[in-house]
């Protein structure tokens, strides 16, 4: 149980407990019949309410997260292609004109698959592990990614030739 259940539970049981103490200065009829199964209905009440707003948070977390994916609505024809890396050509980028991508090294059989948009100069990469954010700029066929997440890390690309699919 988490820490939220556990203080709404505690402080519904004290409202129970003050309820019955006031409960007992009046009419032996008023008095409820089972007291416990009045509070068994009331910790019942608040486990539900409880419950649906942490599945309300948590549907919040799936939107926000939605965020964090990359869209096929969002693709630049121009980033369609084969980039190698002009620090070693080995490494290589395939963007596919349906929003998905491999990297990696090839020869080595080290890829990696991802998904992708862009947003203006934003390019947003999916992978299984994390999301990665980069500021991009195409000129003279060379493409030069910035990392908005750790500063100082970028990289340029060589485009090589058209995507294989």
């Amino acid at each position: 149980m988490n820490l939220k259940k556990l203080l709404a539970l505690m402080l519904a049981l004290l409202l129970v407990v003050g309820l019955l103490a006031a409960c007992g200065g009046g009419d032996a009829e008023e008095a409820p019949e089972d007291p416990m199964e009045e509070v068994e209905e009331i910790e019942d009440e608040i486990e539900a309410e409880i419950d649906e707003e942490i599945d309300e948070e948590d549907e919040d977390d799936e939107d926000e997260d939605e965020g964090d994916t990359a869209e096929a609505t969002n693709i630049y024809e121009g980033l369609v292609g084969i980039w190698a890396w002009d620090e070693a050509d080995t490494f290589e980028y395939e963007f596919h004109a349906d929003g998905t991508g491999i990297r990696g090294v090839a020869l080595l059989d080290l890829i990696d698959e991802f998904t992708w948009s862009v947003d203006g100069d934003e390019l947003i990469m999916v992978t299984d592990a994390m999301t990665e954010r980069w500021t991009w700029v195409i000129e003279d066929e060379i493409l030069t990614i910035t990392s908005r997440q750790v500063p100082g890390m970028e990289y340029s690309y060589i485009r090589i030739g058209p995507s294989a699919r």
